[in-house]
Order: structure tokens, then C-alpha cells, then sequence
């Protein structure tokens, strides 16, 4: 995990947690190299922001970064 990243997706997943979306959307988005559980997190953000295309892009990104991975 690229140093840094780490705390950002951490913050990102607190936003999410208190429902601030966009905030936690804008946290990831920054993140330079993005894991699985990075884009799981942009999706999730995205659904609740009601922008269902970009959620399911994100996902697609999850899972293609991931295949092998059943969680997502």
C-alpha cells in the first residue's frame, strides 16, 4: 500500500460512516494508486450520492483489479 493511502482511505471510511459521501468520494478520488477495497469504497459513495453508473463503473474497477476476491 502506497504510504499515506492508508490514512486517506481511513478518513474516506469515516466520512462515508457519518454520511458526509462527498467527502469521503473527495478523499478517495485523491488516492494515486487505488486498491480493490478503494474502489469498493468509491462505489458505495457514488450509490449513496445517487449516481448509479458511476457506482457500477467503481464496482467493475473492484472486481477487475481483484477477480479472485468473492467479497467483491
Amino acid at each position: 500500500m502506497v504510504f499515506g493511502a492508508e490514512s486517506r482511505q481511513e478518513q474516506a471510511r469515516r466520512l462515508f460512516d457519518s454520511a458526509d459521501f462527498e467527502g469521503s468520494l473527495q478523499s478517495l478520488l485523491q488516492i494515486p494508486r487505488k486498491e480493490p477495497g478503494v474502489y469498493d469504497l468509491i462505489g458505495r459513495n457514488y450509490y449513496m450520492l445517487g449516481d448509479y453508473k458511476k457506482a457500477t463503473q467503481a464496482f467493475q474497477e473492484a472486481i477487475a483489479a481483484q477477480p479472485a476476491d468473492s467479497d467483491r
